[in-house]
């Protein structure tokens, strides 16, 4: 064990010791699931979604075609009116 523990990348300071407190931890990360508690699990959503990352954004905005439309039109309005725009920037816009 003490040759396999110096091959592993981050645990070149690892102590016997340290690897046994590892190995026998009892958290709820290490439980032995039955299968039908993995199919439970698996089925059912988390009642608890603290743990899932939240974000400001609301989940699948719509934007219609006529806000697209604008908001093109004026895109191509601004490259228009820019002194550095050539005719190719405005044909790929």
């Amino acid at each position: 064990m003490r040759c396999e523990r110096h091959k592993r990348e981050g645990c070149e300071n690892a102590t016997e010791h340290t690897i046994t407190e590892w190995l026998s931890c009892d958290t709820e990360a290490n439980q032995a699931y039955a299968d039908e508690e993995i199919i439970s699990l698996v089925q059912n959503k988390p009642q608890d979604d603290s743990d899932l990352e939240e974000t400001d954004e609301p989940e699948n905005v719509l934007v219609p075609h006529s806000e697209a439309a604008n908001a093109l039109e004026i895109a191509l309005r601004y490259i228009e009116q820019s002194e550095n725009a050539t005719s190719t920037d405005i044909m790929f816009m």
